[in-house]
């Protein structure tokens, strides 16, 4: 029986029955979290998770808490995005300056 199974093997029963539930936006962000474990064993959960936030994998809403942002396209538009915003901040754009022209541009 299930029941007896399960005592043996030491699982709970509604482990056997529920499915996991596995987000279909979270594939991306998985490769992307053996690749950067594979390319760097010695570094941790919170490096990984440091550099997944500033590629643009994840993003932080308070409240919340942390999503899967989109996809790896997503994420180097946005970290491109914030290279020209810093260059733009660079040669003395302001923000008000910096909208208008996005406005423009869409």
């Amino acid at each position: 029986s299930e029941r007896r199974a399960c005592q043996i093997v030491g699982q709970h029963r509604s482990t056997q029955r529920r499915e996991p539930c596995v987000a279909a936006d979270d594939a991306a962000l998985r490769a992307r979290l053996r690749k950067f474990s594979k390319d760097r064993p010695r570094w941790g959960y919170r490096r990984a998770h440091c550099q997944l936030r500033e590629e643009g994998l994840l993003e932080f809403r308070r409240g919340l808490g942390v999503r899967v942002a989109g996809t790896p396209e997503q994420g180097l538009v946005l970290s491109k995005a914030r290279e020209l915003l810093a260059l733009a901040r660079r040669h003395g754009y302001k923000r008000e300056e910096l909208i208008e022209i996005i406005e423009r541009l869409g």
